[in-house]
């Protein structure tokens, strides 16, 4: 069935109203899903269940035409979270240095260490990125409509 083009006008005029509200809900929604993987990464790849993998969050706003979501970690909220996700060095903030823990359950002290990149929030932006297209596509569609034609 075949639309006219003033129905076809009209659609675009009501849906115009509502795309960018709509656009930015559902990038909202896949950024805090992003976020939520990047936590649940960290706790596999960090072996922790600390209340710090909070400070994980996500945003998303529109500013002249453009949506844009952030997935990140506060660092305010919990600094080690940087040197967690990019690694690097650690130095203790004493002579007597820090205490490590061992795997036997016994400690060592160092007066640095270097961690390596964990990469959880990276990586779940990377694995999240196909569900963004899929759904920010389907969110258009279902707020603009389709035509068999015009």
């Amino acid at each position: 069935m075949s639309e006219t083009l003033d129905a076809y006008a009209a659609r675009m005029i009501r849906a115009s109203g509502r795309l960018e509200r709509d656009l930015l809900g559902e990038v909202r929604d896949v950024a805090a899903d992003m976020a939520e993987r990047a936590r649940r990464l960290a706790r596999e790849r960090m072996r922790s269940s600390g209340r710090g993998l909070e400070a994980i969050t996500s945003s998303a706003s529109t500013s002249g035409g453009t949506i844009e979501a952030r997935v990140f970690g506060d660092t305010r909220r919990t600094p080690w979270l940087r040197v967690q996700e990019e690694g690097g060095d650690i130095i203790a903030r004493t002579a007597r240095g820090m205490l490590i823990p061992r795997a036997d359950g016994t400690f060592r002290r160092a007066q640095r260490i270097t961690l390596r990149p964990q990469r959880f929030i990276a990586d779940a932006v990377a694995q999240g990125r196909p569900d963004l297209r899929t759904r920010v596509r389907a969110r258009l569609l279902r707020t603009v409509g389709s035509s068999d034609g015009v």
